[in-house]
């Protein structure tokens, strides 16, 4: 039972056995494209059939010059071995190059699955280190080309026929001796076990790798990434960020090193006993053809025989392997996808109709998933229809998770919030996004059109557009540009993209929320690249905006208050003092110090100040 107020731990998802993983990707390969199977099976029965022509071709041929020497039987076995040759040779290469073919579109489609689970996962899962090390992994899963899960079907036919294979080696060699047999499989046992060892090492530092992985494309793409280019510069930290990602990839690079070591104990091994091995089995077989117990063409065939048998099996053991790893790989993956989602909710309640929305925090208790304290312990607060709030305080009070948990981001572990007296926990969830028009205080930008970042998949309206543009107050800069709301954001797609100041890339983002049009608004410090005048006539003005909606306007610093209706002092996760501005003001405790203190940025004393960062 989980402690109160703690959210209790998710239970760890029991591991599937090797074959289970196989059966999976197997499953997934034939939803992706049948052919994959097919070709398979094709180039498995020509992976068994092959060695075959080399070993009694010979032995045809060799059997015949020693005896009748027919020219016609001759030139029949040469022929039949050509032809076969060729055509089974055709049929496994063709296989495989179609399979490889097809094996792109199916990593694609275990990509697809991946991004598709990435944008479903609970929300909570983005801001988790562990979480994002298992998607790490599993894009590693899907996209190592030689290693990774896709690579299972060909594994398997693989292995097919190289049991086929060996069966028939092995009813070869049960005819010179059944010790033979016992001691080539013991032996190709003994380094399979070895083998296994080492893969079961490489999959233990998975995990480390993975985390390395990701630290060293954060650093990459933080080092390429225009926004930090300034800041980089002017405080010299290319050489720290080259530093530090260097390390990282060295400790990357020594984790290789161990894999290349456990790698070649096994396959050392194996040449050790391929040398005592090989001696005493060729010894017993010229022993028998010395003593004329056997013919050349037997001898031929035998000979062929027990190195083809090694060969293969050290091929078959290998391939088991790596099947296994792959299959470890699929596991991975699978964990992942079944990590939880934010499910549709059983059987919704319609969403109100009534406007403008209530909204209710009743005993709210929360705590971030890892976390060691509360956030918010019983916390109480209404917002009424069509009313601006305002919530203040300082940095780490608790200011931008009410929006979270408003927005159902996240689901708190006590308590309930209500909208209109509905607990929100028993609407669609995509339903209730719906109903709100959110910016908070990251702003990120997309690199596509200006259109595209203001419609966000939405349908393009000009005359909306031109609207929100205008109240955000950024029409004039976009329409000034070449290709106005047309014009490419970034240069990460388009090199001919431009760059917004954070003031402009704030008001693009309000224009966002004004586009969207939704019935409930929450403005989460949108404007901290503005100045203290420019942000002040934001909210004055985004505030007529909003007209009779239910707004929720939160900021450190007090531009947002003095329109609104009630104004909520947050600290440490409390509400701490609740009312008017007036009122507020007239208690002269923490809310009016703070304004007092940030009182002189709002007077306009001189009349070139003000403005948004351009």
């Amino acid at each position: 039972m989980s402690k109160p107020n703690q959210p209790a731990a998710a239970p760890e998802r029991p591991k599937s056995h090797m074959w289970k993983n196989v059966g999976y990707v197997m499953r997934e390969a034939w939803k992706a494209d049948r052919g994959i199977v097919g070709f398979m099976a094709v180039f498995a029965v020509c992976t068994a059939v092959l060695p075959f022509l080399g070993i009694f071709a010979p032995k045809l041929l060799i059997d015949e010059l020693m005896g009748a020497r027919r020219i016609p039987v001759l030139l029949g076995i040469i022929i039949a071995l050509a032809v076969l040759s060729i055509v089974v040779g055709f049929l496994q290469d063709y296989s495989q190059d179609r399979y490889h073919a097809k094996r792109t579109y199916f990593t694609l489609t275990l990509r697809k699955q991946l991004d598709e689970k990435s944008l479903r996962m609970k929300f909570q899962n983005t801001e988790d280190p562990d979480a994002m090390n298992q998607m790490e992994a599993s894009r590693t899963a899907i996209m190592s080309w030689g290693e990774g899960m896709a690579a299972v079907p060909l594994e398997l036919a693989m292995i097919a026929g190289s049991l086929a294979s060996l069966i028939g080696y092995a009813g070869i060699l049960i005819t010179l001796h059944p010790l033979v047999l016992v001691i080539l499989l013991l032996n190709v046992l003994l380094v399979l076990w070895l083998k296994n060892r080492a893969k079961q090492k490489e999959l233990g530092i998975l995990p480390q790798i993975s985390e390395y992985s990701r630290r060293t494309e954060y650093l990459e793409s933080t080092m390429s990434n225009f926004e930090y280019g300034k800041d980089i510069r002017l405080y010299h930290m290319g050489d720290w960020l080259t530093h530090r990602t260097w390390d990282i990839k060295k400790k990357r690079i020594a984790l290789y090193y161990d894999l290349m070591s456990a790698r070649f104990k096994p396959d050392g091994a194996n040449g050790v006993f391929l040398f005592f091995r090989e001696i005493a089995i060729y010894a017993y077989l010229i022993f028998k053809f010395v003593q004329g117990r056997m013919g050349i063409g037997d001898f031929t065939m035998y000979f062929a025989t027990i190195a083809g048998f090694t060969d293969w099996m050290i091929r078959l053991m290998n391939d088991l392997v790596d099947l296994k790893g792959q299959a470890a790989y699929a596991e991975i993956y699978r964990a992942f996808l079944e990590r939880e989602d934010d499910e549709p909710t059983e059987d919704p309640a319609p969403i109100p109709t009534g406007q403008p929305y209530e909204i209710r925090f009743e005993n709210v208790t929360f705590r971030y998933p890892h976390g060691t304290q509360n956030i918010y312990t019983n916390l109480s607060l209404t917002v009424h229809p069509g009313e601006k709030l305002a919530i203040v305080g300082v940095n780490g009070a608790g200011k931008t998770t009410f929006v979270k948990l408003l927005a159902r981001l996240y689901d708190p572990q006590q308590g309930r919030i209500l909208l209109n007296g509905v607990d929100i926990r028993r609407f669609d969830r995509e339903e209730y996004w719906k109903l709100f028009s959110v910016v908070f205080q990251e702003i990120k930008i997309f690199a596509f059109s200006v259109a595209e970042n203001v419609a966000l998949g939405k349908a393009l309206q000009e005359d909306r557009l031109q609207k929100a543009l205008r109240q955000a107050d950024i029409d004039k800069k976009i329409n000034s540009l070449s290709h106005k709301t047309q014009t490419s954001l970034l240069k990460i797609l388009d090199e001919e993209g431009i760059e917004l100041s954070g003031g402009e890339s704030q008001r693009l983002a309000l224009a966002r929320a004004l586009y969207k049009d939704g019935p409930i608004v929450a403005l989460d410090e949108p404007t901290a690249a503005l100045d203290a005048l420019a942000e002040s006539a934001i909210y004055e003005g985004f505030n007529e905006m909003v007209q009779d909606k239910t707004a929720i306007y939160i900021s450190h610093r007090l531009a947002s208050t003095r329109f609104c209706d009630r104004i909520a002092f947050f600290e440490n996760g409390r509400v701490v003092e609740y009312g008017t501005h007036d009122q507020l003001m007239a208690l002269g405790q923490k809310y009016a110090e703070m304004f007092r203190l940030q009182a002189h940025y709002y007077q306009e004393t001189n009349p070139q100040e003000g403005g948004g960062a351009q």
